[in-house]
């Protein structure tokens, strides 16, 4: 493969006669060229900005209590788990709510199954 440089471009455009185009370097690219990517640029950037504002709608969880009801004792690591997640997922729901950690422990877990079925309000 042979590499064409700049010498053999001019040397093959004399037997034509014709005059070679002037020698541009990497980057000049023409202004009409530049001045669209730049506005495809922005026009992405403005989506992108206007995609990571959230809409302000009332939250259903707004100063609510959300309860987590695991089926073990204290101390387990059922509860631990729980409470950890009880800790940080508040802020990552819409509206903030308040999470707090219910253990039923006893019946190899049929008591809280009991409870979420039979007894525990329903949202809607």
């Amino acid at each position: 493969m042979r590499v064409l440089d700049f010498m053999s471009i001019r040397q093959r455009y004399r037997g034509l006669g014709a005059q070679p185009p002037p020698f541009r370097g990497r980057d000049s690219a023409p202004v009409c060229l530049k001045q669209t990517i730049m506005l495809r640029w922005i026009f992405f950037a403005t989506l992108v900005a206007l995609a990571a504002v959230p809409a302000r709608a009332d939250s259903p969880y707004e100063g609510k209590t959300v309860t987590i009801i695991t089926s073990t004792g204290g101390g387990g690591v059922y509860d631990l788990t729980a409470r950890v997640i009880a800790r940080h997922m508040g802020r990552y729901i819409p509206g903030n709510p308040t999470l707090i950690v219910q253990n039923m422990p006893g019946g190899g877990n049929v008591l809280a199954t009991n409870y979420m079925y039979a007894i525990a309000p329903r949202t809607a």
